[in-house]
């Protein structure tokens, strides 16, 4: 039968910031060797399935950051939310684009991008088997045993369990959504649970009967986008499909369908696996950073700081990140409470608040050109040379472009992001310097907000654009 796989991409980090954030969350950054957690994740799933038979489902503003790192998928298999609501709503939208193309009924294997794990021959061993009991239940999942008294995962409770299989597999009894302490303690105790790892397995036409049953609200709402799809032959999403989505309740796949189930599979999972979800995962995985950083009668603090020596006195358990996003300081204790403060109206007016002074300072340092993809700011302009700050909004991408005759020297204030230099990504910095030869195509794609200047000959006009997402391609005036 066969086997697709279905990354969800679409998560935001907010329990990582500001290391990771909005613009830039988790999955797309490397935290442990020079590839992302999304590159690690495909990589993984390459020794399941086929990379034709891998999807990627993620929200509109994620798009050039999963091309960028996953050039060699093809861009149909990167679906777009029509709107991010959690991960039913993602996991019901990228099944109903896939029913429409495939027209069969494969095994679908969902799992997170942001995970960490070791033994990957044995990932993949356990998501084989999994695709298999795929006929026997409703959904499958693979549950890890619990190492710790972790109140920050959900827990499946584990029935009779189903003999003669290499990978010990159970019936689910239930599943208990981030317990408290004292109640992790007697699941433990009593030995038959397993952690939520939050992957799941099933056959896209059973899922289809499960969102029916238990998630009828999304359920409608895929339908009449489908009919709506076959009347027109096109797979577009329109304003008023927009509003249907809107109705929908923003929830999980677990609340919205898995732990309505009735037949669920648990495959216990025998490699090391870690979900990626806080500060304290890069300590627990020995990630944390330890360069150019200076305790003294300190102990267990986390410190994540690149733009120089970081010294720590006299503090214990901290949480120490500061970068181009803000600047966390948190006793380890406290950080359940970070994303809940990220998306308060405390914080949301201070983020406005800055950015206005941002937009202020920039319009009394010259001219201000606003552009789809940020603005340019002009200082000088000689008969010899044009100096400006060019400032790219988080998620947002120059078009490829050229010029025939104009030379152009960029410096990297601040921001992180990518340049394409004709066949070439590179990653870019704050204190990067970085020359553009004439007939050269370039791209400037921002993760977070990025500021450089630019010095240039004077070739205003000298522009021809390749390829551009605002639909600018062609020789017109120079707007990049």
């Amino acid at each position: 039968m066969k086997t697709i796989a279905l990354v969800l991409a679409g998560g935001k980090g907010n329990r990582f910031w500001p290391k990771s954030s909005p613009q830039l969350p988790k999955q797309f950054l490397a935290l442990e060797d020079s590839k992302t957690l999304l590159q690690k994740t495909v990589e993984r799933l390459l020794k399941l399935v086929g990379l034709d038979d891998i999807y990627i489902v993620a929200p509109e503003q994620y798009q050039e950051l999963i091309r960028m790192q996953l050039p060699e998928l093809n861009n149909r298999n990167i679906i777009i939310e029509p709107q991010a609501r959690d991960t039913a709503v993602a996991i019901g939208y990228a099944s109903l684009v896939i029913s429409e193309r495939l027209k069969c009924d494969p095994v679908m294997v969902v799992v997170p991008s942001d995970h960490l794990v070791k033994d990957e021959e044995r990932w993949v061993s356990t998501l084989k088997q999994a695709a298999q009991f795929a006929e026997l239940a409703e959904v499958v999942t693979v549950g890890i045993s619990p190492t710790r008294l972790e109140t920050g995962y959900g827990y499946i409770i584990l029935g009779q369990s189903i003999p003669g299989q290499s990978i010990p597999g159970y019936f689910v009894k239930k599943f208990i959504e981030k317990p408290e302490k004292s109640v992790v303690k007697s699941l433990i105790e009593a030995g038959n649970c397993l952690w939520n790892s939050g992957m799941f397995i099933w056959k896209l036409s059973t899922f289809w009967a499960c969102l029916e049953k238990y998630f009828p609200d999304l359920f409608i709402v895929l339908e009449k986008i489908k009919n709506l799809w076959q009347k027109t032959g096109s797979q577009g999403i329109d304003s008023n499909m927009l509003e249907l989505f809107s109705i929908v309740p923003a929830i999980s796949i677990d609340f919205g369908v898995v732990e309505k189930c009735q037949k669920i599979i648990a495959l216990k999972g025998d490699f090391y696996w870690d979900d990626m979800g806080d500060w304290r995962a890069l300590e627990r995985n020995g990630l944390s950073q330890k360069e150019n950083i200076l305790n003294y009668d300190s102990s267990g603090c986390i410190v994540d700081w690149s733009q120089g020596p970081a010294v720590v006195i006299g503090a214990d358990n901290l949480v120490v990140s500061g970068s181009d996003e803000g600047l966390l300081v948190c006793t380890k204790d406290k950080l359940p409470r970070l994303k809940k403060i990220l998306n308060s109206p405390d914080f949301l007016e201070i983020e406005k608040k800055i950015e206005k002074e941002r937009k202020n300072t920039d319009q009394k340092s010259g001219t201000v050109i606003d552009k789809p993809w940020g603005k340019e700011i002009v200082w000088a302009h000689t008969k010899n040379y044009v100096a400006k700050i060019l400032v790219v909004f988080p998620g947002e991408a120059t078009s490829v472009h050229l010029h025939q005759e104009k030379e152009e020297t960029f410096y990297v204030q601040s921001g992180t992001g990518y340049i394409m230099l004709k066949d070439e990504v590179i990653p870019i910095k704050p204190g990067q310097v970085i020359h553009v030869e004439p007939r050269v195509p370039h791209r400037i794609i921002a993760t977070s907000e990025v500021r450089l200047v630019e010095v240039s000959t004077n070739h205003l006009d000298d522009v021809i654009r390749l390829m551009d997402k605002y639909g600018r391609e062609g020789k017109r005036k120079e707007d990049r």
